[in-house]
């Protein structure tokens, strides 16, 4: 049997992959798949993958290659369905396979997160990693704990801004995002479905979601987005309900999931008297001005939980990791470690 794996993300794409092909029977597949019939070990060759791609290819032993092509998601995909026409098998790279650099197990599963992790403040972190876990005494309910709010840092959480049409919700959105993402226009519906992109959030990046605004409406199509925007609500990680002077404070419907942070926009258009009189839950902002908009990136990481994080925080950023804290396997822990 031949496996194939691929050691790279196949949910990002990138200038180069890499696909793995081993078992015996690796040069009649890098045959049929090339029509290159001669293929010395070690020598690596450009190739033409099938009329999919063009890219470079390698036989590191009679039962392994490898495949590099370019590494756009189709191509990837594309390149993978024809291998598996030719009778290899799908299956998860392990990460000691992907960095055979790596000194243990531990090393391995730690450069296979560094290299998955959405968000830079990672980066420091996991490269800490090593050091952290040296001293094998912890608390395991503690480090389950921790490493819960830290795997944010490797898969995205969500920040979801609802509130009524008109009110800048898609304005804010452009101002984290970076770019027009959102239509800005001075009319209700402007925003007929959720939108949403990657925002960096003082090195935290999050999903960003911009909804319609919440309100009934005659138009089928804007209350069918309506109706989709409210099952990512119910699933946000942070819910920000976002008001203006004229539509008030009133308490929003959005059933059993209420929002974790409120904020007045247009701040910068009211008098002093009226931004000293608004409730104390609420947080003045101008995400026209920027104003306020430190202080709401400071409210949605402490929300998170990542205002704060500790390069000397014990992480468990693996599955293997998280089973040796759970059942205190110390022993275990000492050979996952071990060069």
């Amino acid at each position: 049997m031949i496996t194939l794996s691929l050691t790279t993300p196949s949910n990002t794409s990138g200038a180069v992959a890499l696909i793995q092909l081993q078992g015996v029977g690796v040069q009649n597949v890098l045959a049929q798949l090339t029509c290159r019939k001669d293929w010395p070990r070690g020598q690596i060759f450009l190739a033409d993958f099938a009329g999919i791609d063009e890219g470079l290819a390698i036989c590191l032993r009679e039962d392994w290659a490898q495949l590099m092509p370019h590494g756009g998601l189709r191509v990837i995909e594309l390149l993978c369905e024809k291998c598996l026409t030719l009778g290899c098998q799908f299956r998860d790279a392990n990460p000691r396979e992907i960095y055979p650099e790596a000194s243990s197990d531990f090393e391995a599963d730690m450069l296979y997160a560094l290299a998955n992790a959405q968000s830079p403040a990672a980066i420091d972190l996991l490269l800490s990693q090593a050091n952290n876990w040296q001293d094998h005494t912890f608390d395991n309910q503690q480090v389950l704990t921790d490493s819960k709010v830290l795997d944010q840092l490797c898969q995205m959480p969500s920040v979801v801004v609802v509130g009524p049409a008109n009110v800048g919700k898609s304005t804010l959105t452009n101002r984290m995002l970076g770019y027009a993402a959102s239509i800005v226009a001075d009319l209700p519906g402007t925003t007929r479905d959720w939108v949403g992109g990657k925002a960096q959030l003082r090195h935290i990046a999050v999903r960003w979601m911009d909804t319609p605004g919440i309100r009934r409406s005659e138009d089928d199509v804007e209350q069918m987005a309506i109706s989709l925007a409210e099952q990512v609500i119910q699933k946000a990680d942070v819910l920000i309900h976002m008001t203006d002077i004229k539509h008030g404070f009133e308490r929003v419907s959005l059933g059993d999931r209420q929002p974790d942070i409120h904020i007045l926009n247009k701040a910068d258009q009211l008098d002093e008297p009226t931004q000293n009189g608004l409730p104390k839950h609420v947080l003045p902002i101008s995400a026209t001005t920027g104003l306020g908009v430190d202080q709401l990136l400071q409210s949605i990481l402490h929300q998170l939980g990542l205002d704060e994080i500790q390069n000397k925080t014990r992480w468990a950023f693996s599955p293997r990791l998280k089973e040796i804290v759970q059942s205190r396997d110390l022993d275990a822990l000492a050979k996952y470690m071990q060069s």
